[in-house]
């Protein structure tokens, strides 16, 4: 009774299959996560969950070489055909009557790799908007001493001719320097996300 309540509330989805892999038990949470019942899953094999043969076939030649196969990862297809990121571990164990079986373990990562890409994006975005500031420092000065000097040759220029050649580079040199402030307030950083505790009734009143 203690080891079946262990492998029943696991979790993970723990199960033991024969050597080809055809499921001979399983706890509640495999159904769960491959979205058939028990006794639809005793007639299957896990290979066929694997969403790359490559991956399947892989899998089972470290096992049968190795005799064990230790958190590597994969995705799965779900019943519902929902693609699931997963570890594996597989090891052959042999029973009282000296048959071989196979024992096995398969651990969700979906939310944990969703995390890692989210996390990956925001450091990719983080690097994309420090070069944009760099950037933009670098032009602004050089801009701002154009725009100094066409100040002052607007001043000192008495031909209208010359003028009007001024007042084209004012003009654009300020559109530049507008272009590069929008630019920076749209690769600002968001917020620190910054985390306090609170009492959960008072968030909920």
């Amino acid at each position: 009774r203690k080891f079946r309540s262990i492998f029943e509330k696991s979790k993970d989805a723990v199960f033991l299959t024969d050597q080809q892999l055809v499921f001979k038990d399983v706890n509640y949470i495999t159904t769960q996560l491959l979205g058939y019942s028990k006794d639809e899953l005793l007639s299957l094999s896990l290979t066929k969950f694997f969403s790359s043969p490559e991956k399947a076939g892989e899998i089972s030649s470290v096992l049968k070489s190795e005799g064990e196969v230790e958190d590597t990862e994969a995705e799965l297809i779900s019943h519902s055909m929902e693609k699931i990121q997963v570890t594996v571990s597989l090891s052959m164990e042999m029973d009282e009557s000296d048959n071989l079986y196979i024992q096995g373990i398969i651990r969700d990562i979906t939310n944990l790799k969703k995390a890692e890409k989210a996390t990956l994006q925001a450091e990719k975005l983080g690097a994309a908007n420090r070069l944009v500031r760099a950037l933009s420092h670098e032009v602004r000065n050089p801009l701002n001493n154009i725009n100094l000097s066409v100040d002052q040759l607007i001043q000192e220029t008495v031909e209208e001719s010359g003028n009007v050649y001024l007042e084209i580079i004012n003009r654009n040199s300020r559109r530049i320097n507008d272009l590069i402030t929008e630019l920076l307030l749209s690769s600002s950083m968001p917020p620190e996300n910054l985390r306090e505790k609170k009492a959960l009734q008072s968030i909920l009143d």
